[in-house]
């Protein structure tokens, strides 16, 4: 039995295996599950919050510009886009007194998947939300597969996954919504083999 169970053990990404990191403020009474239609306004809170405070601590990124950005790009786009996505499957959410405080979405296609996000909002970050959400979104794929991503270099974030078993595998240009408005955020790619 034990042999067995040792077996499993190593078939698991190592950031499944990771306890939670000394100093980590655990949070208690969060919820993760499924998305529901009534989550795309907290989703949409939890995305806009997150990527302004995130971005806003990269070197080189005009505070000012990147708020107007959020303000007349990201938010208008992402408000449809979460009330259209809060039906959809590889979308996650934890929740903490009834509020969404976080949430990952996984998307599949015929080359394998690509975590789209995961946002957690600031003053619920570093308690492990993050991790749980991903362990949640990748335990749901078929196996196996290659899960990519894109994140913004210069942001805790590539450290995170990088500690979660990806491998970075492409620098990227900042997109153009972002170039567009005078931000310069170039991207690393990421990739995660999944047995």
């Amino acid at each position: 039995m034990s042999m067995i169970l040792g077996s499993l053990f190593k078939a698991i990404p190592r950031f499944l295996r990771v306890p939670a990191k000394a100093g980590e403020r655990a949070m208690t009474g969060v919820r993760i599950s499924p998305v529901r239609p009534d989550d795309a306004a907290g989703i949409l809170r939890v995305h806009l919050a997150a990527f302004q405070d995130t971005y806003s601590k990269v070197p080189g990124v005009d505070g000012k510009a990147l708020a107007r950005f959020v303000r007349d790009d990201l938010a208008p786009r992402k408000k449809l886009e979460w009330e259209t996505k809060a039906h959809g499957k590889g979308l996650f959410v934890a929740r903490s007194d009834q509020q969404v405080v976080g949430f990952c979405e996984v998307t599949r296609d015929k080359a394998g998947a690509t975590l789209s996000g995961l946002y957690i909002l600031p003053n619920s970050q570093s308690r492990g939300l993050g991790r749980q959400l991903m362990e949640r979104a990748l335990n749901d794929l078929p196996r196996p597969v290659t899960v990519t991503l894109h994140v913004a270099q210069d942001t805790p974030a590539v450290g995170f996954y990088k500690k979660s078993g990806f491998e970075a595998t492409e620098v990227i240009p900042t997109p153009k919504p972002l170039r567009d408005a005078g931000i310069t955020l170039p991207l690393i790619g990421m990739k995660l083999e999944l047995p």
